[in-house]
């Protein structure tokens, strides 16, 4: 009899092991104050995204997020697909779970009222964030415009400088996005670039480190499904949320609908083709786009192992039919 209740203990000392809950780790995820990335914020101050499994880490640049990361300071972060690259090529091992939104005309190069157009800035000072997008933006004016790198020139600023240092006339043109965007054309100033003439090629995606996500799938899962459920409360309540967010981006509530227009949200379904439809998804696509912009900029001198990027499992945290 004593034997029979040994194997009953041991069955069930075995089934406890397989059936053990994933552990709870706290994510820091960082990010900037970008239209694409408010909804995180909003989730939580309605508490459909959890405070206490989800620390959400607000820096002033990407270039301050990019930095924290190296640092392992944070776990996650909310970056353009650029930026992502960035980390890659330091051999970062880094995995994009979710694509926020698609710039549609939220990257842009505002000049001074003085000028109409990209091509009157042909010797001119234009100004960039450091070690981000925006040299990817400017390129791409440039090739647009039938200019090179040399016709203009560069002055590097954090993003939290651009609206002083446009304001002060220390330059004639920068590269910058919402919410300085929409502040800086209502100042008076000229708009003579966007992300509409580059379509698909600015993406803002969530990156997770490659051992948290291995430890944690569960918690990454719930973050992405909350995600879309503050989508649909932000879509239920437009002027609630705006509010909110108008206070956050520094614009008067009215200008937050705009600020959002220039940004293209993909629902899940369109969320899961972009990172798990056909032999190479989209996100893939766009990625080796970039690796070449990065190759002519010299900021890289090899092959980076984009694939790895959708190198797991997306079933863990989609539910995907």
């Amino acid at each position: 009899m004593r034997i029979f209740y040994f194997f009953i203990l041991i069955g069930l000392a075995f089934t406890g092991c397989t059936d053990k809950k994933e552990p709870i780790s706290t994510l820091h995820l960082g990010s900037t104050v970008w239209p694409g990335y408010e909804p995180l914020f909003l989730g939580q101050k309605k508490n459909i995204i959890d405070k206490k499994s989800i620390h959400l880490v607000e820096y002033i640049s990407s270039s301050q997020t990019l930095r924290a990361f190296r640092r392992g300071q944070i776990d996650a972060a909310a970056l353009t697909l650029y930026d992502a690259l960035l980390l890659l090529s330091e051999g970062i091992g880094i995995k994009v779970v979710l694509v926020f939104d698609v710039s549609n005309g939220g990257d842009v190069i505002i000049s001074q009222n003085r000028f109409l157009h990209f091509k009157d800035l042909y010797g001119k000072t234009i100004g960039l964030e450091k070690s981000t997008m925006g040299l990817h933006v400017l390129s791409k004016a440039l090739k647009i415009n039938d200019m090179k790198i040399g016709d203009v020139k560069i002055k590097k600023f954090e993003g939290y400088e651009h609206e002083r240092a446009f304001e002060k006339r220390e330059l004639d043109a920068i590269v910058t996005y919402e919410p300085m965007r929409s502040r800086m054309l209502k100042e008076g100033a000229n708009e003579v670039f966007s992300s509409k003439e580059m379509p698909n090629e600015i993406i803002d995606v969530l990156i997770i480190r490659d051992e948290y996500l291995n430890k944690h799938p569960k918690q990454i899962k719930k973050l992405i499904v909350d995600w879309y459920r503050t989508l649909e409360y932000y879509k239920a309540n437009i002027v609630e949320s705006n509010t909110f967010f108008a206070k956050r981006l520094k614009l008067d509530p009215k200008d937050v609908n705009g600020s959002f227009d220039t940004l293209i949200l993909p629902s899940k379904e369109e969320n899961i083709k972009l990172l798990n439809e056909g032999e190479t998804p989209f996100l893939l696509k766009v990625s080796a786009n970039i690796e070449g912009l990065m190759f002519a900029d010299r900021l890289i001198d090899k092959e980076l192992p984009i694939d790895s990027l959708l190198d797991y499992d997306l079933s863990k945290l989609y539910d995907i039919k």
